[in-house]
């Protein structure tokens, strides 16, 4: 699992039954690593018929998923109680491990960005091309450091316009304050865009597995860096 790029990683085996969870910083939030941990615990686990999962997010449980595979044909399915697989584990060890634990661990990515103009009259088109590094970590349970700032390499647009400057561009601080079989909430605050910031707050109601309620209060104002000076 840790070869295949998994991170906070418990795995415990009863019977025909591999039970484990595990988060994937490369696919967070799409799930799609589902199937790229399916297959690697076959492999290990050749006489593993059930596989029970809980897939995570910074250092929260997100998902369980049950998987069967008879005949080499799999079946799956997902929801949101966490409890049981969280059970076993507990149970499996009297000191769970937690292999490749990503606490602290920096993941970085480079976003390219190319912008271009053509509303004036005066100039073909107004031109900028723009390089948005993110970077992103998980310091305690639930929560996630994100800074993602705009690094112009090249435009055509004045100097005393903003969008030719640098720009700190997304600094969020979240935190998942519930995550359970029904309820999950979080918060996040910082700058939501380069000249937006403020606090977010979401409340969600699991209902049914077609039907989710939830609540979203925010409290935003405009902010940016013109000339080096806040504005």
């Amino acid at each position: 699992m840790v070869n295949a790029g998994f991170e906070r990683i418990r795995l415990s085996e009863k019977s025909d039954t591999v039970y484990a969870s595990f988060e994937s910083t490369q696919i967070r939030g799409a799930y799609r690593a589902l199937g790229s941990a399916l297959r690697t615990l076959a492999s290990e686990y050749p006489g593993a018929h059930h596989f029970r999962l809980i897939i995570g997010e910074y250092g929260r449980p997100q998902i369980a998923v049950d998987a069967s595979n008879e005949a080499e044909t799999w079946r799956v399915s997902a929801h949101y109680d966490v409890s049981a697989v969280e059970k076993k584990l507990a149970e499996s060890t009297l000191n769970p491990t937690v292999a490749a634990d990503n606490r602290g661990k920096i993941d970085i990515t480079l976003n390219p960005i190319v912008s271009i103009d053509n509303h004036l009259l005066d100039k073909l088109a107004l031109f900028g091309f723009y390089l948005a590094p993110s970077f992103e970590t998980t310091l305690w349970r639930g929560n996630r450091l994100f800074v993602q700032p705009i690094v112009p390499l090249y435009t055509n647009i004045a100097d005393n316009d903003p969008d030719s400057q640098f720009q700190w561009g997304v600094v969020g601080l979240r935190q998942d304050w519930i995550a359970s079989k029904r309820w999950r909430s979080s918060s996040t605050a910082g700058l939501f865009l380069y000249d937006l910031a403020g606090l977010h707050h979401e409340v969600n109601y699991h209902v049914s597995p077609t039907l989710d309620l939830g609540l979203r209060i925010s409290a935003t104002t405009r902010l940016r860096r013109n000339g080096g000076q806040w504005e």
